[in-house]
C-alpha cells in the first residue's frame, strides 16, 4: 500500500458487498433473461453517475466509490457469465457496457485521487498535532525547570 487512501479503499471494497443492490446473479442466469442484466447495469450506472455528480463529502465519496467498484465488478465479472452474453443480438448492449466501464474507470481514478488528498490532509494534521504536543511538552518541561531549578538538579 503506497498511496495514502489505499487502506480506506481496501476497507470500502470489503464493505461494498454489504451494499443493498438488487442485482441479478450469474447463478440465476439460466432463469433470467439477458435483458435483466443489461437493465440492472444501466440502473446501477445511473445511480453511480448521480452520486458522482453530487457535492462531494467523505460519506458520499465513499458510497460513490463503492457503487463504482460494484458496477465494474457486475459488468466485468457477473454479466459475462450469463449463457447468452455472447449472442450476436446483444452486440449493442455489450458496447454500451464497455462505455460504462470506460467512464466508470476514469471516475474511480478521480475518486481515488480525491481520497488520497483527504487521507494526506489527515496525515498532515496528525503529524502537526503530534509535533505541537511534543513542543508543548518541551515548553512545559523548560517552564518547570525555570520555576523549580533546584528540584531538577537533585534527581
Amino acid at each position: 500500500m503506497n498511496r495514502p487512501g489505499d487502506r480506506r479503499r481496501a476497507a470500502l471494497r470489503i464493505e461494498m458487498h454489504d451494499l443493498q443492490l438488487d442485482l441479478p446473479s450469474s447463478r440465476d442466469g439460466r432463469n433470467l433473461k439477458m435483458d435483466k442484466f443489461f437493465q440492472a447495469a444501466k440502473q446501477l450506472n445511473a445511480k453511480f453517475e448521480r452520486n458522482y455528480n453530487k457535492k462531494k463529502n467523505v460519506q458520499n465519496l465513499d458510497k460513490t466509490y463503492m457503487l463504482g467498484k460494484r458496477l465494474m465488478q457486475f459488468i466485468v465479472e457477473e454479466i459475462p457469465r450469463h449463457p447468452d452474453y455472447r449472442a450476436p443480438k446483444y452486440d449493442k448492449q455489450r458496447e454500451k457496457l464497455s462505455k460504462y466501464v470506460e467512464g466508470c474507470f476514469g471516475k474511480l481514478s478521480h475518486l481515488s485521487d480525491q481520497m488520497d488528498a483527504e487521507e494526506y490532509e489527515k496525515i498532515k494534521t496528525q503529524k502537526s498535532s503530534r509535533a505541537l504536543n511534543i513542543a508543548e511538552t518541551k515548553i512545559n518541561a523548560v517552564k518547570a525547570h525555570q520555576q523549580y531549578p533546584h528540584q531538577q538538579q537533585q534527581t
